[in-house]
């Protein structure tokens, strides 16, 4: 933050914080219910067994948008042994009052396959139907009677009548590009265009990038491709980068207006478009398109559409679609066998891909074992090629995908981030390919450091990120005290020739180093020492006011051990002893408020350890908020960072069960107006975090505070020794604009990660 907005920010009067204790006193007033709608009936058919007919119960609505949440959020709790009980054992009883109980759940898990009529009359009525998110409910409730992946297939039951006889075979494919206007220079779709018509095999109809809508009908009706292949981005991901000011973003796709800036276009508008030429399949491959774009695809245009329910990573999700289309070319274009082996050979993370058929896949269908479908697509792969691919050109045999991050500090390499966003080798033919050499160089002044590897393939996508690694660049930037401009050089080379060359730059941070981005962020927990000495001598002349403030000369920092259930305030003693670390830092060590320290680089920042806040009696907005949050982590009690657009500042748990209930999602979120208003048609605005620990939903982080689960804190009020509870009603006051809202980071729970986020080791931060 500048200095003359904290300057502007302290000049705030005390009349004016005791106006925000009264407001802060007030209760909010309830959200006005919603009259309940007649629930729609669904189908439920279990490959070659029996089939249930679901009514939906009183508040179904309320229970999907749940449970869209829950799985939005699914990366908070996945990695809590507790949590994921709670959410196993809550999927089980939601289901059980669906009628799905334990024997047609047991059913269903040895059949593995399994169909779920789905209504569609409009897009107003059964949303919830829609939104529900059954492949996870139905996959967590029957993991513990199952082996291997669980197939669910929503057939969209329309009032026009579908035929039931096969098609022929798919003769054309076209792949839409869409990134319009300046996300041109964020996203290129041309390698994954590639990659989905050499999988395919079949007559490229031509569709210039970014197409209006117009111009995508029109292409439709004179070009009839039988697979069109939508990749971009959705209405959602595309409001956030622009940080449009729209009231609504409704789910859809990005694609090029008149003037060919970018334009939301829904899913009733795409579908439209696309009706020129009934395809056999339309696949998404674009965020938050399960629910209702493929849905409303395939009820007006399309035999099939496929669809994430949420968010999921890109390469993830073009590996899934390449593996689909080889399957499905190898299978005979048999959709719910290559549908089944894709979903079977996929990790997805936790995120969830939707199938929706304009008419039933399960009629008529025999069960054959998954493991033959996949043996028979393995032994196509491995067949060499009608051609003889040595004589062909590098360039038509394997495309290279890389991505190379801007910035690199040791936070990252700490905990064993990837240099690279994306380095991958695609196969643009069949048959395998042998001999393909991968070789990098990283360097730094006179120093150099290598990694070099030779693999062969038989898979269309082969992901390297996550295996380059230069062993002795930590050393290296342990060392390094200013940021160093440094390169790297990469060649993929095959059959002898060369088909990638390049010499790349990257910025090597000094280990002290920080930039506020979403990644680097998320290992902000690297910065707070509980360990460094300053820490110790704070908590040392925090001891007597905390015995003063408890009137107990035995009183101690015991963390949440003195936490009483039963008591008018359970988390009094927690309270206390955050006052007593702040009454040190206010009386006994006053700071003064600074600008970050010299970094020499525009966009990063240099943070201050708690012994050099202390030495030098001064910190910055984040300087601070991690020196706090060291006393408190020392203290046993869990504490939080916020970040906002130009500012941070720290809080705590109140309670270690408040925050394991937030983790189990125990509770329902916390929603807008907007949401509450519109929950048929609207996804939550907030992202999928990146990591566990941190916390994009701004409306379920206010209601934590609100409640009184979160204490958040100014701890630029220490510069101005104001008192503890003054400096709590500041911290709310931060919390006012959604807009200034970046994220929440849970120390606690990076310091739990199965990778756990440890502080770097920086001279004078330990003991």
């Amino acid at each position: 933050m500048s200095s003359k907005k904290m300057l502007e920010k302290m000049a705030m009067t005390a009349k004016a914080r005791a106006s925000r204790r009264s407001a802060r006193s007030t209760p909010t007033p309830a959200m006005p219910s919603r009259k309940p709608a007649d629930s729609a009936t669904v189908t439920i058919r279990v490959l070659n067994g029996s089939s249930y007919i679901i009514t939906p119960p009183h508040g179904f609505k309320a229970s999907a948008m749940y449970w869209e949440y829950v799985l939005r959020n699914r990366i908070r709790w996945s990695q809590n042994e507790e949590a994921s009980k709670s959410i196993f054992d809550r999927s089980v009883k939601t289901l059980e009052g669906l009628g799905l109980h334990e024997a047609r759940l047991k059913e269903i898990a040895k059949a593995r396959v399994m169909e779920i009529d789905i209504p569609y009359v409009t897009e107003d009525e059964g949303w919830e139907l829609r939104i529900f998110p059954w492949e996870f409910l139905l996959f967590t409730a029957t993991s513990n009677d199952r082996i291997g992946p669980l197939i669910v297939i929503r057939h969209v039951c329309c009032a026009e009548t579908r035929s039931k006889t096969q098609r022929n075979p798919p003769k054309s494919v076209m792949v839409v590009e869409s990134a319009p206007g300046p996300f041109g220079e964020m996203y290129s779709f041309t390698s994954e265009r590639r990659l989905v018509e050499s999988n395919l095999g079949l007559v490229k109809v031509p569709c210039p990038p970014n197409p209006t809508l117009q111009s995508l009908k029109e292409i439709v009706v004179h070009g009839k491709p039988d697979v069109i292949h939508l990749a971009g981005i959705d209405s959602h991901q595309g409001e956030q980068f622009l940080k449009a000011q729209e009231t609504e973003v409704w789910d859809g796709y990005l694609m090029a207006g008149p003037d060919g800036s970018p334009n939301n276009v829904t899913a009733e508008q795409l579908a439209e478009a696309l009706k020129g030429h009934r395809p056999r399949l339309v696949a998404c491959n674009f965020w938050n398109s399960g629910a209702r774009v493929a849905a409303i695809i395939a009820a007006q245009t399309a035999d099939a559409a496929i669809g994430f329910q949420d968010e999921i990573d890109d390469r993830i999700a073009e590996n899934f679609f390449a593996t689909f289309y080889f399957a499905w070319r190898a299978l005979q274009w048999d959709l719910l066998r290559a549908y089944r082996v894709a979903v079977g050979a996929s990790h997805f993370g936790g995120a969830v891909v939707v199938l929706w058929s304009a008419r039933s896949l399960l009629s008529g269908v025999q069960e054959k074992p998954l493991q033959l479908d996949t043996t028979q697509v393995g032994e196509v792969r491995k067949k060499a090629s009608r051609r003889d691919i040595t004589k062909m050109d590098a360039h038509d045999v394997l495309d290279v995908v890389i991505k190379l991050k801007d910035t690199v500090n040791y936070s990252l390499l700490q905990n064993n981030e990837n240099l690279f966003e994306e380095f991958s080798v695609r196969k643009l033919c069949d048959g395998p390919i042998r001999g393909i050499e991968v070789e990098l160089t990283l360097y730094v002044g006179g120093d150099s450091f290598p990694y070099k590897t030779v693999f062969d393939t038989e898979e269309s996508y082969v992901p390297l990120a996550s295996k380059i690694r230069f062993p002795l660049t930590s050393t290296l930037l342990r060392s390094i005290r200013e940021s160093v401009n440094s390169v790297i050089s990469i060649q993929v080379k095959w059959n002898g020739q060369t088909r990638y060359l390049d010499t790349q730059p990257i910025k090597l941070l000094a280990i002290d180093e920080w930039v506020d981005t979403q990644e680097l962020d998320a290992y902000l927990p690297s910065f707070v020492f509980p360990r460094d000495r300053a820490v110790a001598k704070i908590i040392d002349i925090a001891q007597r006011y905390l015995m003063a403030l408890n009137d107990d000369a035995g009183a101690g920092f015991d963390g949440y051990q003195g936490f009483t259930p039963n008591a008018k305030d359970p988390s009094a003693t927690v309270d206390l002893q955050a006052r007593a670390i702040w009454a040190a830092l206010s009386y006994d060590l006053p700071l003064s408020y600074i600008n970050p320290p010299p970094s020499f680089t525009a966009s990063s920042q240099r943070l201050r350890t708690p012994s050099d806040v202390i030495e030098g009696k001064r910190g910055t907005c984040i300087d601070l908020a991690l020196l706090l949050a060291a006393c408190l982590e020392y203290a046993g009690i869990y504490p939080v960072i916020f970040l906002l657009t130009d500012h941070a500042f720290p809080g705590y748990w109140r309670s270690e069960q408040a925050r394991q209930n937030f983790i189990n999602m125990s509770s329902k979120p916390a929603t807008t107006s907007m949401e509450v208003s519109l929950p048929a048609t609207v996804t939550p605005s907030a992202r999928t975090p990146l990591k566990s620990w941190v916390f994009t939903n701004y409306a379920e982080v206010v209601q934590l505070a609100r409640q009184g689960d979160l204490v958040p804190i100014e701890t630029v009020w220490l510069t101005q020794h104001e008192g503890f509870w003054d400096a709590v009603d500041e911290g709310m006051n931060d919390l006012r604009s959604k807009r200034e809202f970046s994220s929440m980071i849970d120390v606690q729970g990076a310091r739990s990660y199965k990778n756990p986020v440890t502080p770097l080791p920086i001279l004078g931060a330990s003991s």
